[in-house]
């Protein structure tokens, strides 16, 4: 029935795990969604992600506790308003899937708590100049990620804790 609600700007679905990859698809045509939230909805697939590719209004789309997304930020490649993303605890987010973020260049705040990054899943967000809050709590990054952070100019919260991240290297964020 939402897909009828082609005026919905914000839709809230948190902790909905009845809903499927198909009830997904039928949500993809919702255009003027600018706010977006499926936090812990094991639902929410790869596959299911596609339906978020045509809501290029999108603005904030929360993905926390999403356990089965791996793969599926590639559709999320097309969404130039991005500007906040959460997947804390999306335990399947690894390196790999870090590549489909470089182009989000308006994205301003980033959650990666507890996601399987490296260091060089963070070498892919060199880009995003706007970056401004970057959580990367309880990830396996180490000091050769400061490197890359410290170019990330707009930057104003970082949170390294409980990540691999000693002396040695700190001198970037100087």
């Amino acid at each position: 029935q939402l897909k009828d609600c082609i005026n919905l700007q914000s839709l809230s679905c948190n902790y909905c795990d009845q809903i499927s990859e198909h009830g997904l698809k039928t949500l993809s045509g919702l255009s003027n969604v600018t706010s977006l939230s499926f936090k812990k909805c094991s639902a929410v697939t790869a596959e299911g992600a596609k339906a978020f590719a045509n809501m290029v209004n999108l603005g904030s789309l929360d993905l926390e506790r999403c356990p089965k997304i791996h793969g599926g930020l590639v559709h999320l490649k097309g969404l130039r308003k991005l500007e906040k993303l959460n997947l804390r605890y999306c335990n399947g987010i690894t390196d790999s899937d870090m590549k489909h973020l470089s182009d989000l260049t308006n994205l301003r705040e980033l959650q990666l708590s507890c996601c399987k990054i490296s260091d060089l899943g963070v070498s892919y967000l060199r880009g995003l100049s706007k970056l401004a809050h970057l959580n990367l709590e309880g990830c396996a990054v180490t000091a050769a990620c400061l490197e890359v952070i410290s170019g990330l100019a707009s930057l104003v919260l970082l949170n390294l804790s409980r990540c691999g991240v000693y002396d040695e290297g700190c001198e970037h964020l100087e």
